[in-house]
């Protein structure tokens, strides 16, 4: 998403990814407090890089906290 304030200054950059979260607590934990919501393999192989490259921040959002995950859908 990109923002910029009343004055026309641009704020940094974020994308927002919808993700079921891990089923383990600590981890979980883990995954918010460190990586954005991201599982260290995902972060270390594809978030991190994504985000140093394109100078953005990018966070995972826990679906099924949000009412939005449909284990039926794709």
């Amino acid at each position: 998403m990109l923002l910029v304030n009343w004055e026309g200054i641009e704020l940094p950059t974020f994308l927002v990814f919808k993700i079921a979260p891990s089923k383990v607590k600590e981890k979980r934990v883990q995954n918010d407090t460190q990586r954005h919501g991201s599982s260290s393999t995902k972060w270390n192989r594809e978030i991190r890089p994504l985000q140093e490259r394109h100078n953005c921040q990018i966070y995972d959002d826990d679906i099924e906290a949000n009412g939005d995950f449909d284990s039926d859908s794709e």
